[in-house]
C-alpha cells in the first residue's frame, strides 16, 4: 500500500524500528496493528449531557456511534462531520476528543467532593472528562508544566462552565510541599514518546527513537514518584501513556511497584475482549487501535494503602455579604474570595501555598465589579433568558438588538447558556467576548 496516496503518514516504514519496544505484543498482533495504523482513525466526541442529550446529538448527527465504554460519548468521522466549526463545539456542547483518551477520567471515576489532580492536564479533556463526573463538587487541580498550554487549559475549563478547578503552572516532577498527602485521586497521562500519535502527526513518528523513549522512561519515574507523596492514604492513582513501549508502561509500573510498596495494582472497574493485558501487569491495559476504535492508550490504576478518604469535605464559610448580583443566580452557598483582584468563589476553600495559580475555581466579578464570563457558563440554564434563533445567531456575532428589560441579564439559546448582555432603554448591549465572536450561518 502507498500510505502517501491514501493521505496517511509513512508509519509502516518506521515499524521495525518499533517491534524491540512492542517484544511483548504476539508477532500476530503486531501484524494487525500495523494494518490499523494504515487506516483513518475514528475520531470522538464527548457531551456534556447538561446541555445537549445523546438523544438531540445523534438527531443531528445520524451517524455517529455510541462510545463502547463512555457515557454520552460519540464516534465519528471527521469528514463527515466537522463538529470543531460547529456552534456546538463553541458554546461547550461537547469537547473532541480521542475515543481512547476518554478512558483514564472515566476509569479513575472521581467522586463528588473528592479532592482531584489532574497532573498534566493540557488541554483539558482528562480534567474535563473527570469533571463531568464529578460535576461542581469538590476540587480539581488542574496542571501543566508550560504556560502556554496553561492558558489553553484555562479556556478550555471555561468554556464547559467547570466551577470547581484550580489551574495551577507547575512543574510536578518536582517537590511541592503544599501538594503533598492533599489528594484523593490522580490523574497522571504521562508525557511520552507517543507511538500512539503516529498516525495523526508524521512529526511525531521522525521524532521517535530508542533515546526518546528512555528519555521520558525518566520524567514519568520522577512524576509516578511525586504523585505516590501527592495523594492521600487510601487514594486512587490513574497512569496512562499514549505510548505502547513497554519501558514507559508495564517496566515503568513495575519499577514504581518496587519503589513504593505502599502502592497496589487494581482491576480496571470494567474489562473487554478489546483491551490488551500484558503479562507483566495483568491488571493494566493497552488499548491499540487493532482493537479498540481510537489512537491508543496504556492505563493502569493503582492504589496507596491506608484508609480511603471521605468525600464529606467540610464547606467553607460563604461570604457574610455576597453582592447582589451573585445572590441572585443562587451562589449563596459557595466559598468566595478576593483572588488577583477579582471575586472568584469554589465549592470548599482550598489553598496551594506557593504555586502558581492562574485560575482559581468559578470566575464571577472582575475588577471593576462586572460579571465574569465564566460565570454565565457556569450557570444553569434556568437562570438565563431566552433567545430566538435569529437573536443568538446576533448575540454570537456581538451585535445588540432590542431585548425587554433593565440591567446585567445571561442569555441562552435553547439548553445552551450563551454569556452576558446588559439591557439600557429595551437594548440589549453585547457583553460575549471579542474573541469569541463569529457569524454562524445557522445554529
Amino acid at each position: 500500500m502507498d500510505l502517501k496516496k491514501v493521505g496517511l503518514p509513512s508509519i509502516l516504514i518506521s515499524m521495525e524500528t518499533l517491534r524491540d519496544s512492542l517484544s511483548y505484543l504476539p508477532s500476530s498482533e503486531i501484524a494487525e496493528l500495523e494494518e490499523a495504523l494504515a487506516r483513518f482513525p475514528r475520531a470522538g466526541a464527548l457531551l456534556d449531557h447538561r446541555k445537549i442529550s445523546d438523544e438531540a446529538f445523534l438527531k443531528r448527527y445520524p451517524n455517529a456511534q455510541k462510545h463502547p465504554h463512555v457515557p454520552h460519548a460519540f464516534l465519528y468521522e471527521k469528514d463527515e462531520y466537522p463538529l470543531g466549526k460547529s456552534f456546538l463545539f463553541d458554546v461547550g456542547a461537547f469537547y473532541l476528543q480521542d475515543p481512547s483518551a476518554m478512558m483514564p477520567a472515566f476509569l479513575l471515576s472521581p467522586k463528588p467532593g473528592e479532592i482531584v489532580l489532574d497532573m498534566c492536564a493540557s488541554p483539558g479533556g482528562k480534567s474535563i472528562g473527570a469533571h463531568f463526573l464529578m460535576g461542581q463538587d469538590g476540587i480539581l487541580v488542574s496542571n501543566d508544566v508550560s504556560y502556554p498550554r496553561t492558558l489553553t487549559l484555562s479556556q478550555n475549563l471555561e468554556r464547559f462552565g467547570v466551577g470547581n478547578a484550580i489551574v495551577t503552572n507547575e512543574d510536578l516532577s518536582l517537590p511541592h510541599p503544599s501538594f503533598e498527602g492533599r489528594f484523593d485521586a490522580i490523574l497522571l497521562d504521562a508525557p511520552c514518546s507517543g507511538m500512539a500519535m503516529f498516525r495523526k502527526n508524521e512529526t511525531a513518528k521522525e521524532e521517535w527513537s530508542p533515546a526518546k523513549v528512555a528519555r521520558f522512561a525518566e520524567v514519568q519515574e520522577k512524576l509516578l514518584d511525586q504523585a505516590a507523596s501527592y495523594l492521600s492514604p487510601g487514594g486512587r492513582l490513574l497512569y496512562s501513556t499514549c505510548s505502547f513501549a513497554y519501558e514507559e508502561n508495564e517496566g515503568q509500573i513495575r519499577a514504581f511497584l518496587q519503589r513504593h510498596p505502599e502502592f497496589r495494582t487494581r482491576p480496571l472497574s470494567i474489562d473487554d475482549p478489546s483491551f490488551f493485558h500484558g503479562s507483566a501487569i495483568p491488571e493494566a491495559v493497552t488499548l491499540f487501535p487493532h482493537r479498540f476504535p481510537g489512537e491508543g492508550q496504556f492505563l493502569c490504576l493503582l492504589q496507596k494503602e491506608g484508609t480511603a478518604p471521605s468525600i464529606n469535605k467540610e464547606k467553607g464559610r460563604p461570604a457574610k455579604k455576597l453582592d447582589p448580583l451573585l445572590q441572585k443566580y443562587g451562589l449563596e452557598g459557595r466559598h468566595f474570595e478576593d483572588f488577583k483582584g477579582q471575586i472568584v468563589s469554589l465549592p470548599i476553600p482550598f489553598d496551594l501555598p506557593g504555586a502558581k495559580i492562574l485560575r482559581k475555581g468559578l470566575l464571577c466579578l472582575d475588577e471593576k465589579g462586572k460579571p465574569c464570563h465564566a460565570l454565565a457558563r457556569f450557570l444553569p440554564p434556568e437562570y438565563a433568558l431566552p433567545l430566538s434563533e435569529e437573536q443568538a445567531r446576533l448575540y454570537l456575532h456581538g451585535d445588540a438588538f432590542p431585548y425587554p428589560g433593565e440591567g446585567y441579564v445571561v442569555f441562552r439559546y435553547e439548553n445552551l447558556v450563551l454569556g452576558w448582555a446588559k439591557i439600557v432603554n429595551g437594548m440589549a448591549k453585547n457583553h460575549y467576548p471579542k474573541g469569541l465572536r463569529h457569524l454562524y450561518p445557522e445554529l
